[in-house]
């Protein structure tokens, strides 16, 4: 990646939704080429173009990380197949340890949250820690401001 590829997908962060003609003349890229790398990266670098959402807003108030470590190869199966359909997954990660993950989720209430612990419950979790968000710092900021990437 060179300098001018890091400008477009650092505007691209910022404001996806933004032309990609005030694109080339924020980034002094022509129109054809910021098209034509646009085009190149989807699928590839770029995995999916979406929105962030103010959760609390829509009545999802209940925000906790959960720090999770599976007992044997099975569990560890049943907890990837948990966590690609559970509606209140918002993020998962396999961690370098082996058999640990990290799941950021989201809860209406509480009711929500003990069901989906039920349901964690069944993959043989061997050790569990959870820790709810108080407050949002910054969220996908990474590359959204070129030349401050420190």
């Amino acid at each position: 990646m060179n300098k001018g590829d890091l400008a477009i997908l650092s505007h691209l962060r910022r404001d996806a939704r933004k032309s990609l003609v005030d694109v080339a003349a924020e980034t002094g890229i022509p129109v054809s080429t910021v098209y034509d790398r646009v085009r190149r990266y989807e699928g590839g670098v770029i995995k999916k173009h979406t929105c962030l959402l103010d959760f609390q807003k829509l009545g999802f108030n209940i925000r906790l990380w959960i720090f999770a470590k599976v007992r044997g190869e099975q569990s560890l199966k049943q907890l990837v197949e948990l966590l690609n359909r559970h509606k209140n997954i918002n993020s998962a990660f396999k961690l370098s340890e082996s058999r640990c993950f990290v799941m950021d989720c989201i809860f209406m209430n509480m009711s929500e949250l003990d069901d989906f612990l039920d349901q964690l419950d069944s993959c043989a979790i061997e050790e569990r820690k959870m820790h709810f968000v108080s407050e949002e710092i910054a969220n996908e900021r990474f590359l959204e401001i070129e030349g401050k990437m420190q």
